[in-house]
């Protein structure tokens, strides 16, 4: 189990005035380098790790066939569900007529993807970004964990963006738009096994930001209409009866409204249910990505 601090690495996450807590979640980040370098600089220290996979760390090669793609495809296994994946020399680069394969010269393109809060100060992955191969962040997944629990939020649809739900195991997980601008909002408390309610709000945006612009990028998106429901009654009241009063109670506390008898939903809707919006704070988002970037890219921006 989880506690809030092993959720966000190294103090670079931000917490705003309502308590909600923003994150990096998600790095890409590219370059292109010429084979020897990738051979020198990478590989010779992946190979060694090829070796084994009865302990961590361990690499997985693997093939990715699809025009998005690699010709060479490492999966880093550092812990259980902790990876970070490296791509070279990308199919559609192979594709393109004229590009010099047998010239030494040629830059390919590396990609570099990874969660910074589960890979952490990894040496493997520090030992790769310290290298100023002219570095471009690719996109990135920025998140806002909210303490309260999914069934409690009312999540309006945009017009303009698609709403998808999955539910599974009573679990509620929402997807408004499509890759590779996606805003996915799931209960955080069951997918870490955490023992307090946490909602996280995920923004997947893609960037094509050299790193040495990063200063000059500020987020400015569009966020959800979230409202946070709340249901207006006095639990002291003697005119409700108990099981009523315990069914309101767990309602609030995320139990799902759609798994009461009908006498009882129809209960429960009967008290005005009062709605606060969620305030996202631009300035939260812009400052952990910020932390993030100067953190792993520390030799070559600060």
């Amino acid at each position: 189990m989880y506690s809030l601090g092993e959720l966000y690495f190294n103090d670079l996450s931000v917490k705003d005035k309502n308590n909600y807590i923003y994150c990096v979640d998600m790095l890409r980040v590219s370059c292109d380098i010429p084979f020897q370098t990738f051979e020198d600089k990478i590989l010779s220290h992946l190979v060694p790790l090829m070796k084994h996979k009865d302990a961590f760390p361990y690499v997985e090669e693997f093939s990715k066939y699809g025009f998005g793609g690699f010709k060479y495809n490492y999966a880093i296994h550092l812990d259980d569900g902790v990876t970070i994946y490296i791509g070279y020399m990308s199919n559609q680069e192979l594709a393109c007529e004229g590009k010099g394969v047998s010239n030494p010269n040629t830059k390919w393109n590396l990609t570099c993807e990874f969660n910074p809060n589960k890979v952490e100060d990894s040496p493997i992955l520090l030992n790769i970004l310290k290298h100023n191969w002219g570095w471009i962040i690719k996109s990135c997944d920025v998140a806002c964990d909210i303490p309260f629990n999914i069934n409690n939020l009312d999540i309006l649809k945009n017009p303009k963006n698609l709403l998808t739900i999955f539910e599974k195991y009573g679990i509620k997980t929402y997807i408004l738009g499509v890759a590779p601008n996606r805003i996915k909002i799931y209960d955080k408390k069951y997918e870490s096994n955490l023992d307090y309610e946490l909602t996280r709000i995920e923004f997947s945006k893609v960037l094509d930001l050299p790193l040495m612009n990063y200063k000059n990028h500020f987020f400015n998106f569009n966020v959800p209409s979230i409202a946070l429901k709340e249901y207006q009654v006095n639990l002291s009241d003697l005119t409700i009866d108990n099981t009523l009063k315990a069914i309101i109670y767990a309602v609030e506390h995320g139990y799902s409204i759609s798994d009461l008898s009908r006498r009882y939903r129809e209960k429960v809707v009967n008290y005005e249910m009062k709605k606060s919006p969620i305030e996202f704070d631009m300035d939260s988002f812009n400052k952990t990505f910020t932390n993030y970037i100067e953190y792993y890219f520390s030799n070559l921006v600060i």
